[in-house]
């Protein structure tokens, strides 16, 4: 690529003629240059690699102006604020910061009456992160009535519901009765 965005030629526009060297000699202005400059590209460097994301180039492969430079997140978190990207300038400045991108979280869960929570990576009532796991275990003589672990999903929910512990005898009853 050359390192010249383009060349520009500026005419005179209103005033099209004026008088040169006397009554019968005169220069048309109009097809006459008056300015030629060239703009040089201006590199605006790296812009910048985020935590837990990466960026791809909206169009090109170089960082000059006019480069867009747009941030995605990797699975399991999700961008701070709203804006993704960064363009280069003129002045070879990139715009906006480099967006952040932080883990998906879910909320805390309560542990289930008559039981609790066996396995966890945080404590009672903290938010848990992207792919933590929480398993329920019941007191003696009671029985989980659902899944015995649940996830933080990719989405900051839970991959189920919290189980409750029910008494043996009433999870027996529930069961009998579901036949007749």
């Amino acid at each position: 690529m050359s390192p010249w965005i383009s060349k520009f030629r500026c005419y005179c526009k209103g005033v099209q003629k004026r008088r040169v060297g006397g009554p019968s000699s005169i220069e048309d202005l109009s097809q006459r240059p008056l300015y030629l400059f060239s703009v040089l590209e201006r590199p605006c460097g790296y812009p910048g690699d985020t935590a837990f994301g990466s960026f791809d180039l909206e169009e090109g492969s170089e960082f000059v102006y006019g480069a867009t430079a747009i941030y995605t997140c990797n699975e399991g978190y999700k961008l701070v604020g709203e804006i993704n990207f960064r363009k280069c300038e003129a002045d070879g400045l990139w715009t906006n910061d480099v967006p952040v991108c932080e883990v998906v979280k879910c909320l805390p869960v309560a542990e289930p009456e008559n039981g609790r929570i066996v396995s966890s990576a945080l404590e009672m009532n903290q938010e848990y992160t992207f792919g933590q796991v929480i398993r329920f275990e019941c007191n003696p003589g009671f029985m989980l009535d659902a899944a015995k672990e649940i996830h933080c999903s990719v989405d900051g929910a839970w991959s189920g519901e919290k189980p409750n512990c029910v008494g043996k005898m009433h999870l027996l009853f529930i069961r009998l009765s579901e036949w007749f």
